[in-house]
């Protein structure tokens, strides 16, 4: 049976073990806000969900990265600001969508009962 020594951790230097980076707080503040960017579907005043998102996730960014900071979680940040990203264009497009669809289905009846209206012509 081999022996191992009383402290395994003393085997291995501090760069082979890494040093401990706390998570960032904004970062995962970061995350949550993408994963409730959804909500902005639900109403165009909840399109302030993912553009909270895409702000808290620029700054956590910043703050990871700054020099010395000793915080760790840029991919939470990276993973909420891509779902601001795509939820607030998704849903910024879907609104547009739907509200150039309302505006021509408002027009198609008016066009109709004009054309409904006309006296047809009868040649004899």
């Amino acid at each position: 049976m081999p022996e191992y020594p009383e402290h395994s951790a003393d085997v291995y230097s501090a760069d082979e073990l890494g040093q401990y980076q706390a998570i960032s707080l904004t970062a995962v503040l970061a995350l949550f806000l993408g994963l409730l960017s959804p909500l902005a579907f639900l109403s165009p005043v909840l399109l302030i969900t993912p553009l909270i998102a895409l702000a808290v996730a620029s700054k956590a960014l910043s703050e990871i990265g700054a020099p010395n900071s000793g915080l760790s979680g840029a991919r939470f940040a990276r993973a909420g600001l891509v779902l601001a990203i795509l939820f607030g264009v998704a849903s910024c497009s879907r609104l547009v969508v739907s509200n150039l669809l309302e505006s021509r289905s408002l027009e198609a009846p008016a066009s109709v009962s004009r054309l409904l209206r006309a006296q047809p012509q009868v040649h004899v």
